[in-house]
C-alpha cells in the first residue's frame, strides 16, 4: 500500500528571485526610469536622460549601484544617493519669480495662441522681473517688494503699460 504524500509547493527558483531584486531598466515617453521592488515597496526612479544606448549605460551604472547597496545594506531609502543632481536645480530655478512667470508665458502662449503683441508684453513683463527680482525665489515676495516692483515699473514706463505688466504678473 503506497501512502500519498501531500503536494509540495514549487520552490521559488534562483532566477525567479534574482528577477524580484534586480532593478529593471524602462523607457516611459522616450526618457528612461528605474524600477524596483525593495521592503515591500515598489521604487521608480528618472534617470533624467533620454533613452539611447549610451544613456542606457549610464542607468545600468546606477542600477548596478542600487543592487549593491541593497545587498549590502547600505540602500538609501529616502532616494536622494541615486537621483540626479540636475533635477533639483531646475526645480530651484523654476521656483524664482522670472522662472515662474517664464513658465506661465509658455503654457498660456500654448492655450490661447498669443498674438505678437501679446508676446511682447510678456517678453517685456519678463524682462522687467528678470532686472528687478534677478534670482530671488518666489516664496519671499512679500506686500514690500511687491508695491517695490510696481514702483519700479511706474518709473520705467508710462501708468497704462505698467498697469498692463502687473496685471500679466497677478495672473501668474
Amino acid at each position: 500500500m503506497t501512502t500519498m504524500q501531500p503536494p509540495v509547493a514549487a520552490r521559488p527558483t534562483l532566477s525567479r528571485d534574482l528577477d524580484r531584486s534586480l532593478v529593471k531598466i524602462e523607457s516611459d515617453k522616450g526618457r528612461l526610469r528605474l524600477r524596483f521592488t525593495y521592503g515591500g515597496m515598489r521604487h521608480t526612479i528618472a534617470v533624467g536622460l533620454p533613452d539611447s544606448r549610451v544613456n542606457r549605460i549610464v542607468a545600468q551604472q546606477k542600477a548596478t549601484q542600487i543592487e549593491q547597496d541593497i545587498a549590502s545594506g547600505n540602500f538609501d531609502e529616502t532616494l536622494k544617493k541615486y537621483k540626479p543632481p540636475k533635477a533639483a536645480a531646475r526645480k530651484r530655478e523654476a521656483t524664482t519669480i522670472a522662472g515662474l512667470f517664464e513658465k506661465f508665458t509658455a503654457v498660456q502662449t500654448k492655450a490661447k495662441d498669443l498674438q505678437v503683441g501679446s508676446l511682447c508684453r510678456y517678453r517685456a513683463t519678463q524682462r522687467h522681473l528678470d532686472a528687478f527680482f534677478s534670482t530671488k525665489p518666489a516664496d519671499t515676495v512679500d506686500e514690500a517688494s511687491a508695491t517695490a516692483f510696481a514702483e519700479y515699473l511706474r518709473k520705467r514706463v508710462v501708468e497704462r503699460t505698467a498697469k498692463d505688466y502687473l496685471t500679466l504678473v497677478k495672473s501668474c
